[in-house]
Parts: C-alpha cells; sequence; structure tokens
C-alpha cells in the first residue's frame, strides 16, 4: 500500500495560490465564482500595507491548512509608524483536522514575522478560538465599546431580539453616495484625523482600499449636507437575525450634536432597524450596549503590544470581511 505523503509546513509561495484560493473559498463560503477571486485579490493582494503574508500544510501537491495575516499599519500620537499584522483567515480540511496545524501554522508565522520586524498582532478572535490564541501567549484587551441607536421603539426591540452575530455579507443600499464616489479628499481628510492614541494609518489609499477597493461589499458614504465638515460616515449594511443593521465603520462629527444628527441620518438613509458604531472622540454616536463588542486580543512580536485602552480602533479596524 502506498503511503500519503507527510506534511509539510511551510511558508507559502506564488506556486501555493491557487490551492489557497480553492481552500479558503471552499472551507469559508466565498464560493467558487467571481466574487471569491476578488474578494482574495481585493482583502490579501490589493492592501495598501503590503500583500497578507501565508503558511500552508501541504500533503505532496495538496494544500491542506493554511493560515493568513493581514498586514497592518498604526501611527503613534508623534507621527511614527509601527507595523502590525491582523490574524484573520486560517483554515484546515475538514479530513486533516485535528492535528494541531492551526497551531503549528500560527507559531511558524510569529517566527517568521518577528524576523521581518514586524511589532505586534492583533484580532478579536471568537468565543471558539479565543482560547486557542491565549494558548499561545495572546493577551486580551477586553471588549471594545460598542454604541447603538434604534430606529424608533421597533428598532430597539429588533436589536433586543437578535444578540447573534452579524451576516458577513453585505445588503445593497441605497443610502447617500457609493464608498467610491463618496470617498473624495475632503471626506478623506476628516476620517484621517489626528489621535492621541495608537491609530490605524488612515491615508488616502488606505481608506479607498478599505471601502471602496471591493464594490461586492456595498460601502456607503452619508453626509449631513453637501460640506461634509458638517457630519459623515462610511456604512454598510447587512442583516443581524432578522433584523437590518447599519454599521457606521469610520465617521467624523464636530460636536456630539452632529455626530446625534449622523446617526439619526444613517438610520433613516438606510431604512435599518438599528445603528451600530465603535464610539470615537468624534463621529456617529448611541447609546453603549454592555457585553456586545468584539473582544480584542494581542500578542507581542518583535515590540510590547499596546496596553488597554493605549489604541483607537473604529469598527471598520476589527470588522469581519
Amino acid at each position: 500500500m502506498t503511503q500519503p505523503d507527510p506534511l509539510v509546513l511551510r511558508r507559502a509561495t506564488a506556486l501555493d495560490d491557487a490551492g489557497i484560493r480553492q481552500l479558503v473559498a471552499r472551507e469559508m463560503g466565498w464560493g467558487d465564482g467571481g466574487h471569491a477571486a476578488r474578494m482574495w485579490d481585493w482583502k490579501h493582494e490589493g492592501n495598501p500595507f503590503g500583500p497578507s503574508p501565508r503558511w500552508v500544510a501541504a500533503q505532496g501537491d495538496r494544500i491542506v491548512a493554511v493560515r493568513i495575516f493581514l498586514r497592518w499599519q498604526f501611527v503613534t500620537p508623534a507621527g511614527g509608524a509601527q507595523a502590525a499584522v491582523r490574524a484573520v483567515d486560517t483554515v484546515t480540511d475538514r479530513e486533516f483536522r485535528g492535528q494541531g496545524l492551526f497551531r503549528r501554522l500560527t507559531l511558524q508565522a510569529l517566527d517568521d514575522m518577528a524576523r521581518e520586524g514586524v511589532d505586534f498582532v492583533f484580532n478579536t478572535p471568537n468565543d471558539l478560538s479565543r482560547p486557542g490564541y491565549l494558548s499561545m501567549g495572546w493577551q486580551p484587551r477586553g471588549r471594545l465599546p460598542v454604541a447603538a441607536w434604534g430606529n424608533g421603539a421597533a428598532g430597539w426591540a429588533a436589536m433586543a431580539r437578535n444578540r447573534r452575530p452579524a451576516d458577513l455579507g453585505s445588503l445593497p443600499s441605497s443610502a447617500g453616495q457609493p464608498a467610491g464616489d463618496g470617498l473624495d479628499d475632503d471626506v478623506i481628510g476628516l476620517l484621517d484625523r489626528p489621535s492621541a492614541q495608537l491609530t490605524t494609518r488612515r491615508s488616502a489609499g488606505y481608506l479607498r482600499w478599505r471601502y471602496a477597493g471591493l464594490p461586492d461589499l456595498h460601502y456607503r458614504v452619508v453626509r449631513l449636507g453637501r460640506d461634509p465638515r458638517e457630519g459623515v460616515g462610511v456604512v454598510r449594511v447587512r442583516r443581524r437575525g432578522s433584523a437590518v443593521e447599519a454599521a457606521v465603520l469610520d465617521s467624523f462629527a464636530p460636536s456630539r450634536r452632529q455626530g446625534i444628527r449622523l446617526t439619526l441620518e444613517v438610520a433613516r438613509s438606510t431604512g435599518a432597524t438599528h445603528v451600530l458604531a465603535l464610539p470615537q472622540a468624534s463621529g456617529a454616536v448611541g447609546v453603549p450596549v454592555p457585553k456586545v463588542g468584539p473582544q480584542l486580543t494581542v500578542r507581542e512580536i518583535a515590540a510590547a503590544p499596546p496596553e488597554a485602552g493605549g489604541l483607537s480602533l473604529a469598527l471598520g479596524d476589527v470588522e469581519l470581511f
């Protein structure tokens, strides 16, 4: 009887891309059509912070597991830079689960990133995967504070009935403008505002990649008026159970009053049952919702990660896509 080829764990090369894409599309529900190819090219090749490094477990020519990090850049209050990665896609073929491939590939990835000088890794793992990350040295930084606003009494009730994960896919919307049209230089200048904490480098290249690079995700730009300085937000509409949620991924408002107006306009223009955001120093607002926000975890690679409260994140920085 012919023995199967041994499993080899290594950093992926371009020759592995077809096998990786096939595995990821099948196991993550991206499908086999054009959407899967567009999602891959946008997410892992078009990122202005750099192509995603990936690691594979291979049995001969067959890719049976993959670990992917998404490159990320943060800027300090003083204008310095910190290189990071976001732990995103990890997939193991059903036939090879239970062999510790997720852990082994992740630890190898961390070693390789340390040699490249990447400072830290961050993610928001769910309840099933979080213990595995913590066992590899990830540190909890608590729940990110989520704020919500119901679109009338029915919206509040629908939100309360649907405390479950939101769908990954977006719903088409006619609110505001498509992000490709709405992210002009004035809007980008407002979203790329200084912060007193470590924050994502919101360059024009990043913002246009993140919200306009894949039209399939249906990001919209909602303004309060012609002048975005009155208030502006990047919005994505999706289902959460039977509710329809308008997630505000990035936003700017010059005052709390304008932030309330912006939130109400997002609810009105999208027709969503409720609006969800991560509170920022200036932007969309809402009522704090306990025990709902994603749980942030970080791990040192080449430098100590920020402490709790030292990182300013928008919903677009941690949204699953």
